[in-house]
C-alpha cells in the first residue's frame, strides 16, 4: 500500500474534517470556562463566609445575653428547659425568678425572659 492510499484511508476514518474546503476548526475558549469556574468558586466562598459571619454574630449575641443574665442574683438551682424571668427592683437589685410577671404581687420591672438550654446556656425568651 502506498503512502497516498494510506493517507486517503486515514482521512476517511478520521473523526475530524481533513479537507481544505471544510470550515475552520476553532478551539473552545478555555479561559471562559476557567473564569466561570472561578466565579462559582468565589460565590461559594462568599456564601460560606457569610454563613460563618452569621454564626459568629449569633455566638456573640448568645455570649452577651448570658453575661447579662449572669449579672442577676439567682438563689435557686436552674433546671434545663425552665423559663426564668429577669426582674429589677426600684432599688436596682436584679434577680431571677420562675414567677411570671402577671402572677407577681409586687411591682418589679421585668427585663426579659431567659430559658436554660441543654448545653447550659440561657436562650432569650419571649414574654
Amino acid at each position: 500500500m502506498t503512502d497516498f492510499k494510506r493517507a486517503l484511508e486515514n482521512r476517511a476514518s478520521s473523526s475530524y474534517i481533513a479537507e481544505y474546503s471544510a470550515p475552520k476548526i476553532e478551539l473552545a475558549d478555555l479561559n471562559k470556562l476557567q473564569e466561570l469556574r472561578h466565579l462559582n468558586l468565589n460565590k461559594k466562598i462568599q456564601t460560606r463566609l457569610q454563613e460563618l459571619k452569621d454564626e459568629y454574630d449569633n455566638l456573640v449575641s448568645l455570649n452577651d445575653w448570658n453575661n447579662f443574665v449572669d449579672t442577676f442574683e439567682c438563689r435557686i438551682e436552674c433546671a434545663i428547659g425552665q423559663e426564668y424571668y429577669l426582674y429589677e427592683t426600684e432599688e436596682g437589685r436584679r434577680f431571677l425568678s420562675i414567677i411570671h410577671p402577671d402572677d407577681f404581687t409586687f411591682k418589679y420591672k421585668c427585663l426579659g425572659v431567659a430559658k436554660l438550654n441543654s448545653q447550659g446556656f440561657f436562650d432569650k425568651g419571649e414574654l
